[in-house]
This record gives C-alpha cells, structure tokens and sequence, in this order.
C-alpha cells in the first residue's frame, strides 16, 4: 500500500491551470502548475505537463529540469493524480516543431514521452507508440515508462505486445500496485480471467487508494459470471475518487472513459441480477460523461444483442409502464437495430413524459431523419442542442441534418461545437471533411478525415472521402 492520497490544494492549482492551457492561456496556466508542483513535488503529470509549458515559452532548461525530476520519481507517482488532456496542436502553433528538436537535441526519454502524449491527443496512435518505444529504451530500468508503453500499445490495438512490455514492467517493479492492475487488464482482454483476476487481488493487496484495480476486477468478476460479487468492487472504484474525478468534482462534464467505463461495468451487474430498472440508472450516468455508452455495445456487438436487450426492457416495463427512461432506452434499441418506426412509437411517449431531456429528443430526431421526414428531424435536434449545450452528439446529429439539407457551412460550425465538446466522435469528423470536400477544401478536409479513419478504421465512407481529398490536394499528405 504504497501510494498515498494526493494532496487537495495542488489538485485544484493542477485543475485550474490546466483548463488555462486548454484554453490556449499557457502564459497563465503556468505559475498555477508551479503552485500545484512545489506543494506536491510528486505530482508526475503536473511536471510533464509544466515541462511542456515551459518548452512553449522557449525555456528549455527549465523543462529539462522538470523531466530530470520526472525520471527520479518512483512509478507509483505517475498515477497519483489524473493524466491531462493535452491542447489540441492548433492551439499552439508551432509546439510540434519545438518539442522535435527539443527531443532529438536532449535524447531524453521523458520529452519522447512528452512528445508521444502529443501525438497521441491528435490522434497519431503508431506515432505515439514509436516515441514511447523509443523512451523506453533510452530508460530500460525504468517500470513507469515501460507501463505507459504498454497502454499506448494497447489503445493502438497491440494487445499482445502491450501484455509483454507490462510482463517486463512488473519485473522491474513487483510491487508497483498499478502496473499489476494494468497487467490484469491486459489479460482481461486476452480472455484470460483467472490469470487476471489473481493479478487484480494482487494489485488491490499492493495499493489500495488505486481506483481501477477495483474496477477492473468487478469487470474480470462480472465476465466469470459473478455479478454479484462484483458490485461492490463498482461502488468502492466509484467511491475511491480523490484524483480521477477532479473535472466532474469541480464543475467540469467532460467526457471520462474511466467513470463511465465503471458505470457501464455496473450497468451490466446489474442487468445480469435482473435489476433492470437501477441498471437503466447507472447507464444514464455512464451515457452523460461518455456518449458512445447505450443499453446494447453497438460496437462488436454479439448476435442477438439487440433482441435480448430489448427483451429485458420489455420486461421491465411490463412492470413498471410508467418508467420513461427504460421506455427511451428501448426506443434507442429499436432506432440502432434499424427500427426507426418502433423507435419513434416509444421515443415520441419518452421525449413526453421528459421534457427537459436532450437525449431522447436526439434519438427521437434520429427515428424522424430514418423515416425520411428531415425537417422535423432537424428541428429536433435543434432543441436537443438547446436543451443541453453540453451534449455533443446534438450538436454533431444536427450537422449532420444540416449536411443532408445542403446546408454544409452551417453544419461545419455545428461539428466544430460537436467536436470541441467531445473530440473522438468519428462519424463527427467524417462528416466534417465530406463538408470540407464538397465546399472544395480538400486540404482542410484531410485531417479531420484522418482523424475519423484513425478513430474508426471500419468507416469505408471516410477512407474513401480521404483518397478524394488526397487526390485533389495533390497527394501530398
């Protein structure tokens, strides 16, 4: 039990400062990081961080004093608070430039981790895994570094390489709670639960303040068919929340892969317990903070998923009629199996009974543009998008009408709204450079093309957008 809590005052200091470097005010953002760092000088990612903010206002020496730091630092620090969403490469012109010849003049391995976390938050997956391949070896004792290789692999969907770099990673630091809890996520993933299971005992055994240990090992539970006995593993990664949660703790609503993945996790318990009617709650938790999140997985999904989850919410409200949000979630099912008429008997009764509720006005626009009637799909949207300005998929499915109408440059600013409030909707940045393309911006319209096809490989409407797009550019990138 080795990590200890993080310390509340450099938390908000690392909160504030970072919403400033978001927001393209790094000259501000960093005396916030010094605050956060010099109260709490293990805050791992605090120094990365101030070390990219100090390269951006051309103080290199300084930013090497921050990775020298981070190198000395034990491997348990790294997950002491939240890793940051790095700015977008538009907001600081010229940064990628910098940090290249910063990193091949220092050959230090924490700038090429540095440089990888950029790469990485624009989407440059074999980019981000050969910087951090390449940190790792400039480091080769250090477990830390060796881990984050293996969750950069991971993400870039290389699962076996990233269980082997976390089989080294463990070696080198065997008490290293968080590496062990990687570890069993890796072998969850490989379909190896029993192995992963006595590394997730293991991981919690080693640190207890480590959240996903505990979610991880509910998920590996779940999947051995022991929902029950891993509820309580949901609740208590939920309850341990003192450094993944700063953005929602202070007001935030971002999009958050780890809360949401353990509210889908518990969603699924409690399916799987008959509880439909609290999984329906937890999903509605889960779809708030991350949007791809549904009553069915619509990605890989297994043959007759749709069916059985529609079974189970007519179950429920045989029971109970009157409960309007499984009443949405079955109109949902229905519109993603390819119902739209079903769909919009049941969403037309939920968008009713919830007045004040964006997303079943957006699933109920989307049952309305399937059946052909574009113009109150349109407006739906629109309200929806009004309803809560925060819900991106509003915002992109009304671009996406606007688009169908021919209306693109008004559906550009839509996906730009879409996309800053939730920068992974692939069908988002798809769209976005079909506008692009069509408005004869072929240049302008390769990235966001780019991005779609990395985000989703399957999407053949954006593969085949981009060789248009690389063709009229001159096929230069």
């Amino acid at each position: 039990m080795r990590t200890r809590p993080h310390d509340a005052a450099a938390r908000r200091l690392l909160v504030r400062g970072h919403r400033l470097a978001i927001a393209g005010k790094a000259a501000a953002a960093l005396p916030l990081f010094d605050a956060a760092v010099e109260r709490d000088p293990l805050a791992a990612y605090g120094l990365l961080y101030r070390a990219g903010l100090r390269l951006l206002a051309g103080d290199e020496e300084g930013a090497r004093r921050d990775l020298d730091a981070l190198a000395a630092l034990p491997a348990d620090a790294y997950v002491r608070y939240r890793e940051f969403e790095i700015p977008a490469p538009s907001t600081y012109p010229g940064f990628d430039a910098r940090l290249d010849a910063f990193a091949a003049r220092s050959r230090h391995p924490f700038a090429y981790m540095l440089r990888a976390f950029v790469r990485r938050a624009g989407l440059r997956y074999e980019e981000a895994v050969a910087d951090m391949a390449k940190a790792a070896r400039l480091a080769p004792r250090n477990a830390g570094l060796r881990a984050v290789l293996a969750r950069v692999r991971f993400v870039n969907r290389l699962p076996k390489e990233a269980l082997s770099d976390l089989d080294a990673a463990a070696r080198l630091d065997p008490a290293c709670g968080w590496i062990r809890a990687w570890r069993a996520e890796a072998l969850r993933h490989r379909g190896r639960y029993a192995d992963a299971l006595k590394d997730a005992d293991r991981a919690i055994a080693l640190d207890r303040y480590y959240f996903r240990s505990y979610a991880w090992r509910g998920g590996i539970l779940r999947l051995l068919g022991r929902p029950a006995d891993a509820l309580p593993d949901f609740e208590r990664a939920l309850s341990v929340d003192w450094h993944y949660w700063w953005g929602l703790k202070e007001g935030g609503r971002e999009a958050d892969p780890n809360l949401s993945w353990v509210l889908n996790e518990k969603m699924l318990a409690l399916r799987a317990l008959g509880r439909a009617g609290e999984a329906v709650r937890a999903l509605n938790e889960a779809h708030r903070l991350n949007t791809r999140y549904g009553w069915v997985w619509t990605s890989g999904r297994e043959p007759g998923a749709f069916a059985a989850g529609e079974a189970e919410l007519d179950a429920r409200l045989a029971r109970s009629p009157r409960d309007a949000w499984s009443r949405a979630w079955r109109g949902w099912t229905r519109l993603e199996a390819g119902r739209p008429a079903e769909a919009l008997d049941d969403l037309d009764a939920a968008v009713r009974a919830l007045p004040r509720e964006a997303a079943p006005a957006l699933w109920r626009a989307r049952a309305l543009a399937g059946l052909g009637r574009v113009p109150e799909a349109l407006a739906e949207a629109s309200r929806a998008a009004r309803l809560d300005p925060l819900y991106a998929p509003a915002h992109g499915w009304r671009g996406g009408l606007l688009r169908s109408t021919g209306r693109r440059r008004e559906a550009l600013a839509a996906f730009d709204r879409a996309l800053s409030l939730d920068g992974v909707l692939a069908w988002a940045w798809a769209w976005k450079g079909e506008c692009l393309l069509s408005l004869g911006r072929p240049d302008e319209a390769l990235e966001p093309l780019r991005r779609a096809s990395a985000l989703d490989p399957a999407n053949a409407r954006a593969a085949e957008w981009r060789s248009r797009a690389l063709a009229l550019s001159g096929g230069s990138r």
